[in-house]
């Protein structure tokens, strides 16, 4: 009798510990599946702003020909100026979520970030300077609109680089970045010369 019952506390021992291994094996596995997908979720976040940016700047550039020349058209400067501002740069404010980059390409972020908020400014200072109510370009203006297009140029190569650091890490996203780095421009971000036969007639 007394051995019956040894055997059923012993059986219920060994039913215990099964269960909290069962339980911690399950717990593990849910909390690895949980990374997973927040992971994925993160890297989708991430990868799709960084597209923004690079399809933005891809399409922001100001030709010179507007500022310097007979063509010159303060108008579609200002105009492309104020397009060409992005904002806030929302992944670095949560760079926390981001671990899974490696520390330059986490550099790499606040880089870019840092690069959109000056960008920002040179563009804000240019719009409330004096060059827009000259009726032709200084020296000193081209060589703040040339500093506001290298700048431009850098966040673009800066974007496109953590983009090809992602994409070799998740070949699923390949395919888009080549997309995106492929659009052929709009037809607003086109410039076309005046026509001055046609604003000749359209003056008469």
């Amino acid at each position: 009798m007394e051995f019956s019952k040894l055997n059923i506390t012993f059986g219920i021992a060994i039913g215990a510990i099964i269960a909290a291994v069962l339980n911690i094996i399950a717990n593990h596995i849910s909390r690895r599946v949980n990374e997973n997908v927040k992971k994925k979720t993160c890297v989708k976040i991430l990868f799709g702003e960084l597209l923004n940016v690079l399809n933005h700047y891809q399409f922001s550039g100001i030709p010179i020909s507007l500022i310097d020349g007979d063509d010159r058209n303060i108008s579609e400067v200002i105009k492309r100026m104020e397009f060409a501002k992005y904002g806030d740069f929302k992944a670095v404010k949560n760079i926390e979520l981001y671990g899974f980059l490696s520390a330059v390409q986490v550099r790499n972020i606040h880089q870019l970030s840092l690069k959109i908020r000056n960008t920002d400014t040179l563009i804000k200072s240019y719009l409330s300077s004096e060059f827009v109510n000259n009726s032709a370009a200084t020296h000193e203006e081209i060589n703040l609109v040339r500093e506001i297009g290298s700048r431009m140029d850098y966040v673009s190569d800066t974007a496109d680089l953590l983009l090809s650091y992602i994409s070799e890490q998740h070949p699923e996203y390949s395919s888009l970045f080549q997309d995106t780095k492929n659009i052929e421009k709009p037809n607003y971000a086109l410039y076309q010369k005046p026509n001055k036969q046609r604003q000749h007639r359209l003056a008469g």
